[in-house]
């Protein structure tokens, strides 16, 4: 997807259908992709400019956020954090 995230302000981009997970980071905004809940799961054509983590596994994201942060995970089926990133808000009140 290539939108103009970043210039209408957006702070993370979370995406689905293809049938694999992945994060990456692109314009100073991280991204999600994650359609790994089902069906059969997709091969990695390439490496994705600016890829941080990639799975062919099954899973689901937890998220987990307050008005200072926000914990992406993606687990697997058996409870297994896959991946991890904290992003931090720098608005006023927050550590």
């Amino acid at each position: 997807m290539q939108w103009p995230f970043a210039a209408w302000g957006a702070s993370v981009v979370m995406a689905g259908h293809d049938h694999m997970y992945e994060r990456f980071w692109r314009d100073d905004i991280p991204y999600f992709l994650n359609g790994a809940g089902g069906k059969s799961l997709y091969n990695f054509k390439a490496l994705e400019e600016g890829s941080l983590a990639q799975h062919k596994r099954y899973g689901a994201m937890l998220i987990q956020s307050d008005s200072c942060s926000m914990l992406v995970q993606f687990m697997a089926p058996d409870g297994a954090v896959l991946d991890s990133s904290r992003f931090y808000s720098s608005a006023s009140g927050c550590p």
